[in-house]
């Protein structure tokens, strides 16, 4: 499931934490479009943020990131979910929802183990085949977020 979680910590406070995020994220629409000359578009607030590493072109396997700024005693938690934009999920879920019930009902329970198997795979292949992609792209954005935030 191309979902990563990452949770930092750091002796830099709450405040400087997200003055420094802000100052690399450019304000975005939902659709988050492609462009800009910082390195993340999205929002950032007192609570938390939502991001998306800038590209010029579009990039569907470029994930989001959701993030919450965590006071503690000893400085700032940052804690992160990356996953795929909503419409990238809608698409896949999509795709194996009607693919998925298509193939079901034109097999009925005639399946064989070969038959079942294909189907099965050509039902899941947009989550198969975009999630090593993911992963590639949701380790380089978090190298740029830790980064920007001078934790690394």
């Amino acid at each position: 499931m191309p979902i990563l979680t990452f949770e930092v910590k750091t002796p830099i406070t709450n405040q400087k934490m997200i003055e420094t995020l802000k100052s690399a994220v450019s304000h975005s629409t939902w659709l988050m479009i492609p462009g800009g000359h910082l390195p993340f578009k999205g929002v950032v607030s007192e609570q938390g943020f939502r991001i998306m590493k800038t590209y010029i072109v579009r990039n569907f396997f470029n994930p989001i990131i959701f993030g919450r700024f965590l006071e503690s005693m000893d400085g700032t938690r940052i804690r992160s979910v990356m996953t795929f934009h909503p419409i990238v999920w809608v698409f896949i879920l999509g795709w194996i929802f009607f693919v998925g019930k298509e193939l079901g009902i034109q097999f009925g329970t005639t399946f064989d183990n070969a038959q079942s198997l294909t189907a099965i795979l050509f039902a899941l292949a947009p989550l198969i085949m975009a999630s090593p992609l993911f992963y590639y792209y949701a380790s380089k954005s978090k190298k740029l977020l830790l980064q920007t935030l001078g934790l690394l």
